[in-house]
Protein backbone atom coordinates (compact mmCIF):
# COMPACT_ATOMS: atom_id res chain seq x y z
CA UNK A 1 0.00 0.00 0.00
CA UNK A 2 1.10 3.39 -0.72
CA UNK A 3 1.53 6.21 2.48
CA UNK A 4 -1.90 7.42 1.15
CA UNK A 5 -3.92 4.51 0.70
CA UNK A 6 -2.46 4.00 4.22
CA UNK A 7 -3.91 7.20 5.38
CA UNK A 8 -7.34 6.61 3.52
CA UNK A 9 -8.04 2.99 4.88
CA UNK A 10 -7.35 4.57 8.21
CA UNK A 11 -9.47 7.66 8.06
CA UNK A 12 -12.29 5.41 6.38
CA UNK A 13 -11.84 2.74 9.48
CA UNK A 14 -11.76 5.57 12.44
CA UNK A 15 -7.96 5.51 12.48
CA UNK A 16 -6.44 8.63 13.10
CA UNK A 17 -2.80 8.63 12.68
CA UNK A 18 -0.66 11.46 13.72
CA UNK A 19 3.13 12.41 13.23
CA UNK A 20 5.62 14.14 16.17
CA UNK A 21 8.82 14.46 15.11
CA UNK A 22 9.67 10.61 14.40
CA UNK A 23 7.05 9.32 15.85
CA UNK A 24 3.89 7.75 14.21
CA UNK A 25 0.93 7.48 16.43
CA UNK A 26 -2.70 6.24 15.98
CA UNK A 27 -6.10 6.71 17.77
CA UNK A 28 -9.29 4.68 17.27
CA UNK A 29 -10.69 1.12 17.52
CA UNK A 30 -8.34 -1.09 18.47
CA UNK A 31 -9.64 -3.75 16.74
CA UNK A 32 -9.64 -2.11 13.41
CA UNK A 33 -5.67 -1.01 14.66
CA UNK A 34 -4.72 -4.59 15.16
CA UNK A 35 -5.67 -4.93 11.31
CA UNK A 36 -3.84 -2.11 10.48
CA UNK A 37 -0.89 -2.19 12.59
CA UNK A 38 0.99 -4.71 10.17
CA UNK A 39 0.92 -2.48 7.09
CA UNK A 40 1.56 0.88 9.20
CA UNK A 41 4.30 -1.01 11.10
CA UNK A 42 5.52 -1.98 7.68
CA UNK A 43 5.44 1.25 5.91
CA UNK A 44 6.50 3.59 8.75
CA UNK A 45 9.37 5.27 6.81
CA UNK A 46 7.44 6.15 4.13
CA UNK A 47 4.41 7.71 6.13
CA UNK A 48 7.04 9.59 7.80
CA UNK A 49 8.51 10.78 4.80
CA UNK A 50 4.84 11.64 3.46
CA UNK A 51 4.25 13.87 6.58
CA UNK A 52 7.88 15.39 6.02
CA UNK A 53 6.87 16.32 2.55
CA UNK A 54 3.89 18.05 3.60
CA UNK A 55 5.89 20.09 6.02
CA UNK A 56 3.66 22.32 8.10
CA UNK A 57 0.53 21.12 6.40
CA UNK A 58 -2.62 19.58 8.38
CA UNK A 59 -1.73 15.52 8.52
CA UNK A 60 -3.53 13.94 11.34
CA UNK A 61 -6.86 13.16 9.29
CA UNK A 62 -5.06 12.05 6.49
CA UNK A 63 -2.34 13.92 3.66
CA UNK A 64 -3.99 17.40 2.98
CA UNK A 65 -5.24 17.88 -0.65
CA UNK A 66 -5.36 21.61 -1.23
CA UNK A 67 -7.41 21.11 -5.08
CA UNK A 68 -10.49 20.09 -3.80
CA UNK A 69 -12.48 17.87 -1.01
CA UNK A 70 -10.60 14.65 0.52
CA UNK A 71 -12.33 11.96 -1.41
CA UNK A 72 -11.82 7.88 -0.74
CA UNK A 73 -10.57 5.77 -3.59
CA UNK A 74 -13.63 3.83 -3.41
CA UNK A 75 -15.90 6.93 -3.75
CA UNK A 76 -14.47 8.41 -6.67
CA UNK A 77 -14.61 5.19 -8.73
CA UNK A 78 -18.02 5.07 -7.38
CA UNK A 79 -18.64 8.69 -8.88
CA UNK A 80 -16.61 7.49 -12.25
CA UNK A 81 -18.43 4.68 -12.72
CA UNK A 82 -21.73 6.49 -12.34
CA UNK A 83 -20.54 9.44 -14.34
CA UNK A 84 -19.71 6.77 -17.10
CA UNK A 85 -23.05 5.19 -16.66
CA UNK A 86 -25.10 8.31 -17.18
CA UNK A 87 -23.01 9.37 -19.92
CA UNK A 88 -23.63 6.22 -21.66
CA UNK A 89 -27.32 5.92 -21.19
CA UNK A 90 -27.62 9.58 -22.58
CA UNK A 91 -25.29 9.16 -25.62
CA UNK A 92 -27.57 5.99 -26.61
CA UNK A 93 -30.60 7.83 -26.39
CA UNK A 94 -29.33 10.98 -28.01
CA UNK A 95 -27.62 8.68 -30.72
CA UNK A 96 -23.99 10.73 -30.00
CA UNK A 97 -21.77 10.28 -32.66
CA UNK A 98 -18.64 8.34 -32.30
CA UNK A 99 -16.17 10.73 -32.21
CA UNK A 100 -17.96 12.82 -29.42
CA UNK A 101 -18.65 9.86 -27.21
CA UNK A 102 -15.25 9.02 -27.05
CA UNK A 103 -13.94 12.47 -26.49
CA UNK A 104 -16.53 12.63 -23.46
CA UNK A 105 -15.66 9.18 -22.07
CA UNK A 106 -11.46 10.02 -22.06
CA UNK A 107 -12.61 13.03 -20.27
CA UNK A 108 -14.27 10.93 -17.55
CA UNK A 109 -11.50 8.75 -17.40
CA UNK A 110 -8.80 11.68 -17.24
CA UNK A 111 -10.53 14.69 -15.26
CA UNK A 112 -9.41 16.13 -11.48
CA UNK A 113 -11.27 14.68 -8.45
CA UNK A 114 -12.80 18.52 -8.66
CA UNK A 115 -14.63 18.64 -11.56
CA UNK A 116 -16.30 14.96 -11.46
CA UNK A 117 -19.00 16.01 -9.01
CA UNK A 118 -20.44 19.22 -10.95
CA UNK A 119 -20.05 16.74 -13.92
CA UNK A 120 -22.41 14.20 -12.43
CA UNK A 121 -24.84 16.93 -11.27
CA UNK A 122 -24.84 18.45 -14.74
CA UNK A 123 -25.52 14.86 -17.21
CA UNK A 124 -27.90 13.63 -14.06
CA UNK A 125 -30.24 16.58 -14.70
CA UNK A 126 -29.72 16.08 -18.82
CA UNK A 127 -30.36 12.47 -18.50
CA UNK A 128 -33.52 13.03 -16.27
CA UNK A 129 -34.59 16.25 -19.00
CA UNK A 130 -34.41 13.67 -21.79
CA UNK A 131 -35.93 11.09 -20.36
CA UNK A 132 -39.00 13.39 -19.56
CA UNK A 133 -39.32 14.55 -22.82
CA UNK A 134 -39.21 11.04 -23.94
CA UNK A 135 -42.29 10.15 -21.28
CA UNK A 136 -44.32 12.78 -22.10
CA UNK A 137 -43.84 11.85 -25.96
CA UNK A 138 -44.53 8.30 -25.67
CA UNK A 139 -48.04 9.54 -23.75
CA UNK A 140 -49.14 12.13 -26.10
CA UNK A 141 -48.43 9.53 -29.22
CA UNK A 142 -50.29 6.61 -27.04
CA UNK A 143 -50.05 3.26 -27.44
CA UNK A 144 -48.60 1.73 -30.42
Amino acid sequence: MTPLEIWTECRRSGITLAVDGNRLTWRGPKDVADRLLPVMRANREALRECTRELDGLPVEDGPFLPWGPYVAPCLLESMQRELFEVVDELAKIERWRDDDYDLVIGAIERQPISTIRPDLAYFRERLLAVRTRRSITSHVRGPA
